[in-house]
């Protein structure tokens, strides 16, 4: 009988690109970034990861799983990406930015949006 393939490289990769891309904007500060020194830059890089990283771990839903650790999972992502969208939001405010920051905090409230809706909507599969 063959063994099931798990996809845990892909599984990591798209959590720490979720955990990852809003530390583009913890560090940032009046032009001063820890990889990106552009706000509006980081703000957008950041916003548009988090998303395509949300909608990466919602096309690849694990079935079956324990509920327990996928909705913390969701909840542990979706609390730091709104952390990101909330100093990027005090970011963008801060220095005035146009239309592409406010996009990349579009995005990122996207991207919490869509963690707390898979949160909630975590349930106990059937195996298949």
């Amino acid at each position: 009988m063959p063994r099931r393939r798990t996809h845990l490289a892909r599984d990591l990769a798209l959590l720490l690109l979720a955990l990852g891309a809003p530390t583009l904007v913890l560090r940032q500060r009046h032009g001063r970034g820890w990889i990106v020194d552009d706000v509006v830059t980081a703000v957008t890089v950041s916003g548009l990861v988090c998303l395509a990283a949300a909608i990466g771990l919602a096309l690849t839903r694990r079935a079956p799983g324990p509920v327990a650790r996928e909705t913390a999972l969701y909840v542990v992502v979706g609390t730091f990406t709104a952390i990101g969208a909330g100093i990027g939001t005090w970011r963008v405010l801060d220095d005035q930015v146009l239309a592409q920051g406010w996009l990349g905090l579009l995005a990122a409230y996207a991207a919490v949006a869509l963690h707390v809706g898979l949160a909630i909507t975590a349930r106990r599969r059937p195996a298949r």
